[in-house]
């Protein structure tokens, strides 16, 4: 079997092989990206059943969409995207849409009447210091949107380039920094609420 760390999986010779179904090229890609795959399917808030059986949506639906890859963008951007496409479709199967917060109710809380802080936020470095348990984070990152999460995911925990995120989640840079900072302040709010409790 080729080495998966010196094999380039976006060469055209590599999706050949992908493409005419070679034994060893699809074993090295499946077993290189699949726990990529899953650890993202966790941090969407999917138990291990429902992880394991995304990642098998996604490598269906990505070999079966095989032929159409171009390789334009790296494979691994093109397998996320198809994994948050699926698991949009999970949640909209299963209806479990979390609701986005009001920013304008947000922010009035959050700020006084000259923009300044109202109190002042800690900074994130002393949360994830002062936090005792994974389980609240863990709790945190499941009340957040799919999208949220995802970005989150990608971004902070398996440190996936700009560019990347934005591929798979198909928003610009903008708005990605955007998606970050309204997630990075939900979770800092959720946390400093159980915290408290």
């Amino acid at each position: 079997m080729a080495n998966s760390n010196k094999t380039n999986f976006s060469s055209p010779e590599f999706l050949n092989k992908l493409k005419d179904r070679d034994h060893d090229a699809v074993e090295s890609l499946v077993k290189t990206y699949s726990s990529h795959l899953v650890n993202a399917s966790f941090g969407l808030g999917l138990n291990e059943s429902d992880a394991q059986e995304l990642v098998q949506n996604v490598w269906g639906t990505f070999f079966q969409n095989i032929q159409n890859f171009e390789g334009r963008s790296h494979i691994r951007i093109y397998l996320f995207g198809i994994l948050y496409n699926k698991a949009k479709e999970l949640y909209r199967e299963r209806n479990k849409h979390t609701s986005d917060i009001d920013l304008n109710t947000y922010f009035e809380d959050k700020f006084d009447d000259t923009g300044h802080w109202a109190l002042t936020p800690k900074k994130p470095e002393e949360f994830i210091e002062s936090i005792q348990t994974s389980g609240i984070i863990e709790s945190c990152l499941n009340k957040l949107p799919e999208k949220q999460r995802m970005a989150f995911y990608l971004k902070e925990i398996d440190g996936a380039s700009t560019e990347e995120v934005c591929n798979v989640l198909k928003v610009s840079a903008t708005n990605l920094r955007v998606i970050l900072f309204r997630t990075k302040a939900k979770l800092r709010d959720c946390v400093e609420r159980k915290m408290q409790a």
